[in-house]
């Protein structure tokens, strides 16, 4: 759902239904005219069985809404949380899977993921990210 905020009451704008973007997500983030939002299976119907990045452009907003999918991990085991803007690249939590994958914002296209799993930190379980003052890390 895509409310007005800016009207007393807020209006509805557009609206997505599950098919077009999954339920569930806790992440998103805006960079430039592109608004990125997670989706996992985080949910009783179908507890952690996806993993979906979506992105929506803003530019046609007051008409309509449409969001493209640009990461999946089909029935991966996943719990998504935090997404940070770090430079041209938007960082996306995955807790259950201990990682941080790398979206670009140019190409719309998965650059890879950290794994932050350790000899001392085997769930490090990431989650709320921020970029650093200097913005080059997450």
């Amino acid at each position: 759902m895509v409310v007005d905020v800016t009207t007393t009451p807020m209006s509805l704008v557009a609206l997505l239904n599950n098919n077009e973007i999954h339920p569930a997500g806790c992440g998103g983030i805006q960079v430039g005219g592109t608004m990125y939002v997670n989706s996992d299976g985080c949910w009783p119907v179908a507890p952690l069985s996806y993993y979906d990045v979506y992105a929506l452009d803003l530019s046609n907003l007051s008409k309509s809404v449409s969001a493209k999918l640009v990461s999946q991990r089909g029935d991966q085991f996943a719990d998504l949380h935090g997404m940070a803007a770090v430079g041209r690249y938007v960082w996306n939590a995955d807790r259950a899977g201990n990682n941080i994958e790398i979206i670009d914002t140019l190409s719309n296209l998965s650059e890879g993921s950290i794994d932050l799993v350790t000899d001392t930190n085997k769930d490090s379980a990431p989650d709320l990210l921020e970029s650093a003052p200097d913005g080059e890390c997450g």
